[in-house]
């Protein structure tokens, strides 16, 4: 579940950056690719079970979620309203799946007592 969890947000966050790219043009590429290693990166210390990368990724995307809504109040477009909308249901599913699924805090649990 985790693992779904995890490349569902990369997927949808690479198709967000090309739909931003095609809006805003190529200047958003650089930040969106750094940003991209550095997700991946703490994706994967949440997987090795680092409570720190847990509770990180958690921060994390409730700040995503308040510079989307920055972003829609800026623009105001239907656009940015769903995007912010998005943010929203990805946060409150990350969110709920990393603090309360109990598969996914067993397995956490598991691969730290595998250290």
């Amino acid at each position: 579940m985790l693992g779904v969890l995890l490349g569902s947000f990369l997927a949808f966050g690479l198709a967000i950056d090309v739909l931003v790219a095609a809006l805003d043009g190529v200047s958003h590429l650089l930040a969106a690719s750094l940003r991209s290693i550095l997700t991946v990166g703490l994706f994967y210390c949440v997987w090795i079970g680092q409570n720190w990368a847990r509770w990180l990724t958690v921060g994390l995307f409730a700040f995503a979620f308040l510079l989307s809504i920055r972003t829609f109040m800026g623009h105001q477009n239907l656009l940015y309203l769903l995007f912010a909308l998005f943010f929203l249901m990805i946060f409150l599913t990350v969110t709920f799946a990393l603090t309360l699924s109990k598969a996914i805090g067993a397995f956490l649990n598991h691969q730290r007592s595998r250290k």
